[in-house]
């Protein structure tokens, strides 16, 4: 399992929202899914509605959330 900070926006409303997460994902491809799955699902906004701007990867040290921390930690 890698860490990954996904950044982007979404729109609610009228509004466009900037929103910047961590995630623990097999991949890339797998942080992207599971972004638009955790913004989609907190903010009850759609796919179309998400866009997704960078997705870095980062290390144990780096994240900020703590449940990024310990998978990170742990899969050491």
């Amino acid at each position: 399992m890698n860490g990954y900070k996904v950044s982007g926006r979404f729109k609610m409303g009228d509004n466009w929202m900037p929103f910047e997460i961590e995630l623990v994902a097999e991949s890339e491809e797998g942080a992207h899914e599971k972004g638009l799955s955790v913004i989609g699902s907190r903010h009850r906004t759609k796919r179309k509605d998400i866009e997704i701007g960078t997705i870095s990867s980062i290390t144990a040290e780096e994240a900020t959330s703590p449940v990024v921390q310990y998978h990170l930690e742990a899969s050491k």
